[in-house]
C-alpha cells in the first residue's frame, strides 16, 4: 500500500485513536520490512517539509504544553501516558495538519 493511500484512509477516521502517526502507518504497511523503511524515509523527507515540524524526526509534532523547555520527546511520552491526547486537543489539531500537508505533497508529486 502506498504512503498517501494510508494517509487518505487515515484522514478519513480509519485509524487508532490510542496510537501517533508512524503506528497507524504501520498498521497498514504490513509489507516486507524494506517496503516499511521506504515509506518511513518517505515520511520523515515529509515532515520536514512541513512548517511547523519540531525538528525531531521521532517526534515531529512542535511541544503545545505550557511546560517551559519541554521537549518534543517528552510531549510525545506525555501524549502516550494519557492515549486520547494523540488525537484531541492542539496536539491532535497538529497531527491531522501534518497529515493533511503529508497527503498535499503526495498528491504533488510526480508520478
Amino acid at each position: 500500500m502506498q504512503l498517501l493511500e494510508i494517509i487518505t484512509k487515515m484522514q478519513a477516521g480509519k485509524l487508532d485513536p490510542k496510537e501517533p502517526i508512524c503506528t497507524n502507518v504501520n498498521r497498514f504497511n504490513y509489507g516486507h520490512r524494506v517496503q516499511q523503511v521506504a515509506i518511513h524515509r518517505q515520511m520523515d523527507a515529509l515532515f520536514k517539509t512541513w512548517p511547523k515540524f519540531s525538528g525531531a524526526p521521532l517526534y515531529p509534532i512542535p511541544v503545545t504544553s505550557l511546560q517551559a523547555g519541554i521537549a518534543p520527546r517528552n510531549q510525545f511520552n506525555m501524549c502516550r501516558a494519557f492515549p486520547p491526547i494523540f488525537w484531541e486537543g492542539e496536539q491532535g489539531e497538529l497531527r491531522r495538519e501534518l497529515l493533511a500537508h503529508m497527503a498535499k505533497e503526495l498528491s504533488n508529486e510526480p508520478t
